[in-house]
């Protein structure tokens, strides 16, 4: 199993370059940005993808500022990632920082939050499911692809262009374990709030009753990535000594567009770079002296 134990030890080094407020990907702000301004200018990687980001991005040349977290907020993805932080001898002690190949699912979801919130505003989404549709998902032998075609499509046929998402399946606790969705959406403004949540809605088996209760959007940070992944040992596929472990459904746990799979592997990678040569510039010091 890819290991979060060897991302959790190179978080801190990882959070210096994310400070910075530089992508690696051409893109004008950093990629940790949620405030409510215009998306930043897209690579020509994203160009193919996104040509309404392209037409708002036209509107502004003004740099917004690093995603701002609040004591808490900050409390609360410390406390996800001390899960993996406690002393492990059993495992090798790394002294690099993983390749995009070997991170592990719950770092992939943070990278992910990035490369949403490099399009423009990132926005959160919790998704409940029909009794019907949840049925469905739980036969298909390709959950997530099944459930994110039926998604794209809504979401579409609502906002009249190709939006960017990801998103993380989670299973309740308690006898019921009622399957539901968490993810993130990029590239949406307030004004398409209501649109969102119908789309999300039909494309879960709108309820017949309390439907206001069964999808929520709200502006993301880089908890929210955690927060989609804080039970993915119930859901992800397992290895090993594991592999007895039944699962509620088939094939990945987690699904991202094409677009934001690249790009927080360009994210990531460049990041990863900057971590390296960190780590060099205090031996060439020494070396020198």
């Amino acid at each position: 199993m890819k290991s979060p134990y060897r991302d959790a030890r190179f978080r801190q080094r990882f959070q210096g370059v994310e400070r910075s407020g530089d992508t690696g990907t051409g893109a004008r702000t950093s990629v940790t940005d949620v405030v409510r301004s215009s998306p930043p200018t897209p690579t020509p990687a994203h160009q193919a993808h996104n040509t309404t980001t392209n037409e708002q991005a036209a509107a502004t040349d003004t740099p917004a500022a690093t995603e701002p977290l609040t004591d808490k907020e900050q409390a609360r993805t410390k406390r996800f990632w001390s899960h993996y932080g406690a002393d492990t001898p059993f495992l090798p002690q790394h002294t690099t920082p993983a390749p995009w190949r070997d991170l592990s699912d719950v770092a992939r979801l943070e990278q992910l939050h990035y490369a949403v919130a490099s399009f423009g505003p990132a926005t959160a989404f919790t998704l409940n499911l029909s009794p019907e549709v949840e049925a469905q998902v739980r036969k298909e032998s390709k959950a997530a692809k099944w459930i994110s075609a039926r998604i794209a499509r809504r979401l579409f046929e609502a906002l009249g262009r190709k939006v960017d998402f990801w998103f993380a399946f989670e299973i309740t606790e308690g006898h019921r374990q009622r399957l539901h969705l968490h993810g993130e959406i990029a590239g949406l403004e307030d004004t398409d709030y209501s649109a969102v949540r119908k789309a999300l809605r039909l494309a879960a088996g709108e309820w017949k009753q309390v439907r206001q209760h069964q999808a929520h959007l709200k502006p993301a940070s880089i908890v929210w990535a955690n927060y989609a992944a804080k039970h993915s040992f119930t859901v992800r596929p397992h290895k090993g000594r594991f592999a007895i472990l039944s699962r509620p459904i088939s094939g990945d746990w987690y699904f991202a567009t094409n677009n934001l799979r690249s790009t927080a592997k360009e994210i990531y990678t460049f990041r990863r770079a900057e971590v390296l040569k960190q780590q060099l510039e205090p031996r060439e010091s020494t070396a020198s002296q």
